[in-house]
């Protein structure tokens, strides 16, 4: 995935995704006619008003990326979390959107002093977010103090995972990659309480690059 959508208050919608919009009509698409490639510096965000139905440009990121994760905070903002800033390069960078200015400033980067791509940022009941990752992790960011702590260890590190909360404040972690790029199974259930993880019942397939939702 490019690009990454966010909820705002009021139903706007946030869709920060790499390369300048297009001057053409239609907007742009990254590599395609009219588009403009990563790699640029910044990155283009726009949002989209259901009332209006309309899209308009927002202010660019700091610094371009693509395959990164985005999550909405208590207060309003975006927190847009790692992925590749050019073409190879992973970002250890994160910022936040404030829709109130329409720009991005930058946060505490992640700790590790590397990034990661096709993560999962989960904002928590109590306005932190979980952020799983391949390389370590997994993290709690948390916007109050623009800190970043460690949770107790995950069993398998994984990308191209999907992470779900649940009402009682758990985060559900499924599938993805591991570090050796072997496709999993294997559920995981952070409790924040406790800071831990726990097994959940496996998949009967495994899977990456999936979708989880979670029903009423």
């Amino acid at each position: 995935t490019l690009y990454r959508l966010g909820f705002l208050v009021f139903g706007r919608v946030l869709v920060a995704r790499p390369g300048r919009p297009s001057s053409r009509p239609g907007g742009s698409r990254p590599g395609g006619p009219g588009g403009s490639r990563p790699g640029g510096p910044g990155g283009s965000a726009n949002l989209y008003d259901p009332v209006a139905n309309s899209w308009a440009i927002t202010g660019f990121l700091v610094e371009e990326r693509r395959s990164h994760a985005t999550t909405l905070l208590p207060n309003g903002k975006v927190l847009a979390v790692g992925g590749y800033t050019g073409y190879a390069s992973l970002a250890n960078s994160v910022e936040l959107y404030d829709p109130t200015s329409g720009t991005w400033s930058l946060a505490a980067p992640l700790p590790g002093g590397t990034g990661g791509d096709h993560l999962t940022a989960t904002t928590l009941n109590d306005g932190r977010v979980l952020v799983v990752m391949r390389d370590y992790g997994p993290f709690v960011y948390n916007p109050t103090s623009n800190t970043w702590s460690t949770t107790g260890p995950i069993g398998s590190r994984r990308y191209y995972h999907e992470a779900v909360l649940y009402a009682d404040g758990r985060v559900l972690v499924v599938g993805g990659l591991n570090v050796s790029n072997q496709i999993l199974a294997s559920a995981e259930i952070y409790d924040p309480s406790s800071n831990a993880w726990s097994s959940a019942a496996a998949m009967g397939t495994a899977r990456y690059d999936h979708t989880a939702t979670l029903l009423n």
